[in-house]
């Protein structure tokens, strides 16, 4: 991973190579595209927002010329400069002006918090939408699972998916955005500041007036299953929970609590995801006033 990132800052060139060949190759198979991401993240904080866009122009034209060889059509890079690239280069943008990972967080779940409400904006009830378009297309991949499920199950599945589903195709997006901005901050601090990005991370704070909104947001989509607040934290939800997150991160490295509450935290994440994502994510808002690192670790500084 390091060599591609010291082969991204050797030029322009390279990493536009990269940048457009991780795309192409995203056609094949997806995860390339965060590679794709990372590289564009990395030049721009390095580098500047110019020379991002550049960046981001050049690869769009080389690597459309590339997927027009390889896969006989552009369609894919050019949907990955609108949905990939330019949150990216975005939210890149504002780390590198305010040096504050938890900005750019915010920033980053503020944009997934308007693609769900285009979505709602474009289709007006999102829920009869899914609800149609998975009538037409579940029958016809049983069919070619050769599986059979009766027809009120299916109707019960559909029922219990369809309300949570803008949720949660923006939020797929979202995080492959989230893990290039990642992916891109550790690159930059392992090539010019060794050990910073765990240092930064462990340092994310909301602020107190997004921790109000989140623990507001939370507790309706919890208690009163408000269809719209429900897949907005859908949406964001992954990128809420790093803020509690960093909190068991500072406490095993600050605290000294032992790599063991790591172990588990992560297995119960894999486990029991959502619950989970709702947990970290209230517990990073609510240590505005809790204040968890400086009460339980030591020698702990958290970001203002």
């Amino acid at each position: 991973m390091k060599g591609l990132a010291k082969f991204a800052m050797q030029g322009r060139v390279q990493a536009a190579l990269l940048v457009a060949g991780f795309a192409v190759l995203a056609a094949i198979f997806p995860p390339f595209i965060v590679l794709s991401g990372a590289t564009l993240a990395l030049v721009t904080l390095r580098k500047g927002l110019a020379e991002g866009a550049l960046l981001a122009a050049i690869g769009t034209a080389a690597g459309g010329a590339l997927a027009w060889f390889v896969v006989g059509s552009p369609q894919w890079v050019l949907v990955s400069l609108l949905v990939h690239w330019v949150p990216v280069w975005l939210v890149a943008a504002v780390l590198r002006a305010t040096v504050s990972l938890s900005q750019a967080l915010l920033v980053l779940a503020g944009l997934g918090l308007a693609g769900v409400m285009v979505v709602y904006a474009a289709l007006g009830d999102p829920t009869l939408w899914w609800t149609s378009m998975m009538e037409q297309v579940l029958p016809i991949l049983l069919e070619q699972m050769q599986a059979e499920v009766a027809p009120e199950v299916m109707a019960q599945q559909i029922q219990l998916l369809a309300p949570k589903l803008t949720g949660v195709v923006v939020s797929q997006f979202v995080v492959l955005v989230l893990i290039s901005l990642l992916l891109g901050r550790w690159w930059q601090a392992g090539l010019y500041n060794p050990g910073g990005f765990g240092t930064e991370f462990r340092r994310l704070r909301f602020g107190r007036p997004a921790a109000i909104a989140v623990l507001a947001a939370f507790a309706i989509a919890v208690f009163a299953q408000l269809g719209l607040v429900v897949n907005l934290m859908l949406a964001v939800g992954l990128v809420t929970s790093l803020f509690g997150l960093s909190i068991v991160h500072s406490l095993v490295v600050d605290g000294g609590w032992g790599r063991a509450w790591l172990f588990v935290v992560y297995l119960l994440l894999g486990l029991l995801m959502y619950p989970m994502v709702t947990f970290l994510s209230v517990l990073g808002a609510a240590d505005e006033w809790l204040n968890v690192r400086r009460r339980f670790g030591k020698g702990a500084h958290p970001e203002s």
